[in-house]
Parts: C-alpha cells; structure tokens; sequence
C-alpha cells in the first residue's frame, strides 16, 4: 500500500515559516508559485507571513503536498482561492507535470482542467 497525501480545501498554515529543503524544492521547481515568499539574497526561502490570503496558502499547501512524495493524492478543489491565470499555471506546473507519475484525486470545479 502507497502513501496518501490529502490537500483539503480550508488551508492551515503557522506563521513559523517553512522547512528549508521544501522551500528550495519549490523555488527551483517554479518560483511563480508563491512570489510572496521572503527571499533571503542566497534566494532562499525562510519566513512566510502570517497574513496570508487564501490564494497563498492554497500554494503552499499545494507545495507541501508535493514535496511529500506520496504515491496517491486527494486534492480537494487547489485552485479555489487563486484567480484563473494562477489556476492554469499550478494545474499545468502541479498536477500535470510534478504528479504526472503518481495516482491524483482531483475535487474540481472548473470543468476546463477535466478535459
């Protein structure tokens, strides 16, 4: 049996920050997916803020998902929050490029990504 990594639709995120590697991981994968991020001058990622819109949170949930590793994936409607060019990008850079080899459960209500 695979790990399962369920994102659900209300995000929670600490004001404490994110770990280190996960950051790096989703700066060198596609820096659009959260530019609110504080950047250190090495471009590392260390502090997230914690007054985070709903858009925001939704990416870094999103992120922390991926950076899980599983085998399965629950995803419970990830563009919610977002606008629809933001949308496009984490359907096209996360779910059809970084989970393109593992098994997605996608909870959608824009019929244009179920094509």
């Amino acid at each position: 049996m695979g790990t399962l990594i369920c994102k659900p639709i209300s995000s929670w995120i600490k004001g404490l920050g994110i770990n280190p590697a996960m950051a790096d991981a989703v700066i060198l994968y596609n820096s659009d997916w959260n530019p609110h991020i504080d950047l250190q001058p090495q471009n590392r990622a260390y502090r997230i803020g914690i007054n985070m819109n709903g858009g925001q949170k939704q990416r870094i949930q999103l992120a922390r998902a991926v950076y899980n590793d599983a085998d399965i994936y629950l995803l419970d409607d990830p563009s919610s929050a977002v606008d629809a060019h933001t949308a496009a990008i984490l359907f096209n850079n996360c779910v059809m490029t970084a989970l393109r080899e593992k098994t997605v459960i996608l909870v959608n209500h824009q019929v244009e990504f179920l094509s």
